[in-house]
């Protein structure tokens, strides 16, 4: 499993660690539990929004229903004319959108559809060098030169249910990272990406963006 402590993470021999091979390659984790459908977990979470309680839920997994196609996840950054970087997200059959409004915990953190498109919805997490910073709504994000250190930095992208969740499909996180160096000619130092939906900087394309589920 991944666990967070002052807001970084660590991913856990427990959970299997993330093999950085390539595009699309990855060892798999085993089956992780449903939480979404622990009662005992819901209510005691629900409790905590009520008394206002912090509640962080990203290193909790839910999977994409078997019923929805499976969302893909690329990422890009290039250069900004002034300083820092731009991020750019490239999702296929997943809407990015605020969660709603009104809504309880043990409803926020159950699988989200967009009922119209029949598509996963939620939106992502920004993490660079193991710090989160923020959460994102949209395709495009600036990222300050202060977020950097010297050398070589880790950008990594996940994408979340309207409770932090992270989506996983097959027992597998989806998400997307970058190993980036600001000071080299090359700024992208390497790429993985468990379900890509895009082609890699060479031209190879690393799947089919609108699989589904195995079984």
């Amino acid at each position: 499993m991944i666990t967070r402590s002052s807001n970084k993470f660590t991913v856990l021999a427990a959970f299997g660690v993330i093999g950085l091979f390539g595009c699309g390659q990855s060892s798999s984790p085993p089956a992780a539990a449903d939480f979404a459908t622990n009662g005992t977990l819901t209510l005691a979470l629900d409790s905590q929004v009520s008394r206002g309680e912090t509640v962080d839920h990203s290193h909790i997994p839910v999977a994409v229903p078997d019923d929805a196609p499976i969302p893909s996840l690329s990422i890009q950054v290039e250069r900004d004319w002034m300083s820092g970087l731009n991020l750019t997200l490239f999702t296929e059959n997943y809407s990015m959108v605020p969660p709603p409004v009104g809504l309880s915990m043990t409803s926020l953190m159950q699988p989200s559809v967009d009922p119209k498109s029949g598509v996963t919805e939620g939106h992502a997490h920004l993490y660079i060098n193991g710090a989160k910073i923020q959460r994102i709504y949209s395709d495009h994000v600036h990222l300050p030169e202060t977020l950097f250190k010297p050398g070589l930095n880790q950008i990594n992208v996940s994408i979340n249910n309207h409770g932090h969740m992270y989506w996983t499909t097959n027992n597998r996180q989806i998400l997307a990272t970058l190993y980036v160096d600001l000071s080299a000619p090359d700024l992208i130092v390497h790429r993985f990406e468990s379900f890509p939906s895009i082609k890699t900087v060479d031209g190879s394309v690393c799947a089919e963006p609108s699989q589904r589920q195995a079984g």
